[in-house]
């Protein structure tokens, strides 16, 4: 609720600034509060802070000078990373060793990014450490392109596809190396940093996630060049528990290396939590492309705690809809206004019986009326690139501790 009061304002203040210089508290700002805030902003009202005057309003306590939200116990320094000025940057997976040497519960994670201009996302998981692993390489998939970006016909811009090439690049060389195959990097999804959504805080829930020891971090990190050179230095940070917490944090993750989700075709084809459907194709000028559904069936009682939709820029719309044993149907969330520039997790407490079924869709808006759309005339198919698209649910589940987490649903488009 404070980061959209506070968004709503300094949008409304911009706007306001460049049609004229003298911009003042109650002029511009308080007719804002006025109308859209201090029906419960004010005392003795249900909402946690008063509105009403200049000194509530204004922001209570200066930013952390380090810039972290989360105050960070432990930090991990990724390897610095040169984005160019032009070109286009795959998705890069990267191991490192964890910092933690004995199980460690972590109670909250951070990444800090170094230069946001270029970070398009950086995303990590804690993964076993296997004997192959080689740290301070990077590894993505050579997708196939054309000149205008697109991947070329019979590929993919996930890239993951029969004969696909893998190049490595180690830290501090610019020597790409070529081979084929499939990568030797996979991940889950523990957290991701994209606009909007800096850090996971997992005490308000009591709960943490366990971290082995001898764990690797798994980092992928996605880059956008921006016109000048830049050399990324971004960290990832972490609150640890002194004793176990009660509840255990799960994301939803994605395809063969995420428990979460029971082995099926579907999950197969899965990608970073983005079901991959060949039948996912907008076409040109098209405002209101509605994309096959991802249909989610759980196999256990769950409680749902989080909701994080992710598309790009020409996501516009989406929904949560909810099938329960009885036949009773509820929508659980509906977000008509998608914008991947401030992209919000959505807090719940849902208790999703077995056997309920869960539709997820995305309405995708590639018309010249979308001021994100960088060419409404282009076809538009799934991938990494942040002018392809992703149609992600991004699941957040609570559970005991101790509990078993595989298999909580299956996934069919």
């Amino acid at each position: 609720m404070v980061h959209l009061i506070f968004a709503g304002l300094a949008m409304a203040m911009t706007v306001q600034a460049s049609e004229q210089s003298a911009v003042t508290f109650t002029k511009d700002v308080l007719p804002i509060l006025q109308k859209n805030c201090q029906s419960c902003h004010r005392p003795g009202q249900i909402a946690p802070m008063s509105l009403v005057t200049y000194k509530d309003a204004r922001p209570p306590v200066e930013w952390p000078a380090d810039g972290w939200a989360i105050r960070p116990e432990v930090v991990v320094e990724l390897p610095p990373h040169d984005v160019p000025a032009k070109g286009i940057l795959e998705w890069e997976l990267i191991a490192l060793p964890s910092p933690f040497k004995s199980d460690t519960w972590v109670t909250s994670m951070e990444i800090l990014p170094g230069d946001p201009s270029v970070v398009h996302h950086i995303c990590f998981s804690f993964e076993k450490h296997l004997p192959a692993t080689v740290y301070n390489r990077y590894e993505w998939v050579q997708v196939p392109r054309d000149e205008t970006g697109n991947p070329t016909p019979g590929n993919s811009g996930f890239g993951e596809l029969p004969g696909m090439t893998i190049a490595t690049r180690d830290v501090g060389s610019t020597e790409v190396k070529l081979r084929p195959g499939k990568p030797s990097l996979r991940q889950n999804l523990d957290f991701c940093y994209l606009p909007g959504n800096t850090y996971d805080d997992y005490r308000a829930w009591n709960a943490g996630k366990l971290v082995p020891a001898g764990s690797d971090i798994i980092v992928s990190l996605h880059y956008t060049a921006n016109g000048s050179d830049v050399v990324d230095r971004s960290k990832i940070g972490f609150t640890v528990a002194k004793t176990p917490p009660p509840k255990k944090f799960v994301v939803q993750g994605a395809g063969e290396d995420a428990p979460v989700i029971a082995p099926t075709a579907a999950s197969e084809r899965a990608v970073f939590a983005s079901t991959y459907n060949p039948s996912f194709a907008i076409p040109p000028n098209t405002d209101s492309y509605v994309a096959p559904p991802m249909d989610i069936t759980f196999l256990k009682d769950v409680e749902i705690v989080r909701l994080r939709p992710h598309a790009h820029v020409r996501g516009k719309s989406a929904q949560y809809r909810i099938t329960y044993p009885d036949g009773r149907e509820e929508i659980v969330l509906d977000v008509p206004h998608y914008d991947f520039n401030w992209q919000l997790s959505y807090g719940t407490t849902l208790k999703v019986p077995k056997g309920s079924r869960m539709r997820f869709g995305f309405t995708y808006d590639n018309s010249p009326n979308n001021k994100f759309n960088p060419d409404p005339n282009r076809w538009v198919y799934q991938g990494f690139q942040s002018w392809e698209e992703m149609m992600a649910p991004n699941l957040g589940f609570l559970l005991d501790r101790d509990a078993d987490v595989g298999g909580l649903m299956s996934v069919a488009n």
